[in-house]
């Protein structure tokens, strides 16, 4: 394996990099083997590619890495003729590099751009009763940009819910009404396109029937024909029961750790529920999302502005969250906009794994990322009031054990929102 690095080279960096557990030592060095097995030279070619400086550095980190080593291996390259004889990348993958960070950096920013898959048809052969298995059809039975569209829907109904729409709504009215004094023209400007466009834009009713059609969620009555994901909570519920199990019996599991558990009722619970938001986001809802989140930014840069805030919040919520939460309180309703901002981002990254998640290649992916992700949504729906079932023998179900988490819910830097 690999030019210019060993299994045993990578296993000590990632072990330094993660950190050495002494009492989980054995485990850790398993599960980072069947990792780096797993990964092949991708890693490196991803980082000598990188390294060229033809991609500003500022805008490289681990997450755009990982996305791009994910990407490459769900394309299944051999990868033969990276390297020259001096152990040095050729440019004969340049144009598959080039991809894998285009694709990093929509998987980063939450663009939803098309994504064009080419299928092969099976081989003709003389029939020996032998029935296929529907495995050269698994990706066509999914279009992963409607599991992205699944996850921009969820991160926009959790921002709904904290009060975002709400408290923009509230600031154009004050404005309007002469109550607020706002003197930046760029506010000015935002504040006067969103009144003007207040009777284009999809109601409250309306989103709350995007969020019914989608997750059968939202106080809203069905449209006549309107196709409802009424098996949504069930399948949702089964991802986040099996990867709390897998934790559980992980964590339990001194001797094998990741690599003597099974993963496969997890990826099972991952699939089906791939299908189902696939099978369910699709048609007028598409443009609605894209509006949405449109008017979601839109409600930001309003609320964003200083002095906004400063009229509106005042005391100790000066930012744009304690404004959202202040206006709330003043509407009547009490609201965790940390807990709803931690549910709208990693729902939203439970979806984008799904998205790219390729069960034919299941054991090649680190789903590492995708369990905090998990963790972090349980423990905010927890906070939401929406505790979702656990199996019984689960350690997490039992202890309630996600303090390593709380420091996402105070955190108020969430840039990428912009």
């Amino acid at each position: 394996m690999g030019q210019g690095t060993t299994v045993l080279d990578r296993i000590i960096n990632m072990l330094w990099d993660q950190g050495i557990n002494l009492g989980n030592l054995g485990t850790d060095i398993l599960n980072l083997y069947n990792l780096v097995q797993a990964q092949g030279d991708v890693p490196l070619i991803v980082d000598k590619y990188l390294s060229r400086g033809e991609i500003d550095a500022s805008r490289v980190n681990d997450s755009i890495r990982s996305e791009m080593i994910n990407y490459l291996i769900s394309l299944g390259l051999t990868f033969d003729g990276a390297f020259d004889g001096g152990g040095e990348l050729t440019d004969a993958y340049d144009e598959y590099l080039a991809l894998s960070y285009k694709q990093a950096l929509d998987v980063s920013y939450g663009r939803v751009d098309p994504i064009n898959q080419i299928y092969q048809p099976g081989k003709s052969v003389a029939w020996n009763f032998e029935v296929d298995y529907y495995k050269d059809v698994e990706d066509i039975e999914v279009e992963p940009d409607n599991v992205r569209a699944a996850g921009a829907l969820m991160f926009v109904k959790q921002n709904d819910r904290a009060g975002v729409f709400a408290t923009a709504d509230r600031a154009t009215e004050r404005w309007s009404l002469g109550s607020l004094n706002i003197q930046n023209p760029d506010t000015v400007a935002k504040l006067y396109r969103y009144h003007k466009r207040r009777n284009d834009r999809l109601s409250e009713q309306e989103r709350q029937l995007a969020y019914h059609q989608v997750f059968a969620e939202g106080n809203v009555q069905s449209l006549p024909g309107m196709r409802v994901n009424a098996q949504y909570r069930k399948v949702m519920d089964s991802v986040l029961n099996e990867a709390v199990e897998f934790i559980s019996k992980t964590e339990s599991n001194e001797l094998g750790g990741y690599g003597n558990v099974s993963k496969e009722p997890l990826f099972q619970a991952m699939r089906t529920l791939r299908y189902n938001l696939s099978s369910h986001t699709q048609g007028k809802v598409h443009m609605d999302i894209f509006e949405l989140y449109a008017q979601l930014q839109d409600c930001i840069d309003i609320l964003r502005s200083p002095e906004v805030i400063s009229q509106m919040a005042g005391g100790s919520y000066q930012s744009i969250w304690g404004l959202v939460e202040r206006t709330m309180e003043e509407m009547g309703h009490q609201t965790n906009v940390a807990a709803s901002k931690t549910a709208a981002v990693e729902a939203d990254k439970i979806f984008k794994f799904l998205a790219d998640f390729d069960y034919t290649r299941r054991h090649a992916y680190d789903i590492t990322p995708f369990l905090r992700s998990i963790e972090a949504f349980i423990l905010a729906q927890s906070q939401l009031g929406e505790v979702r079932s656990m199996p019984s023998g689960s350690h997490r179900a039992e202890s309630g054990d996600y303090d390593e988490f709380e420091e996402v819910m105070e955190d108020d830097d969430f840039d990428n929102w912009d």
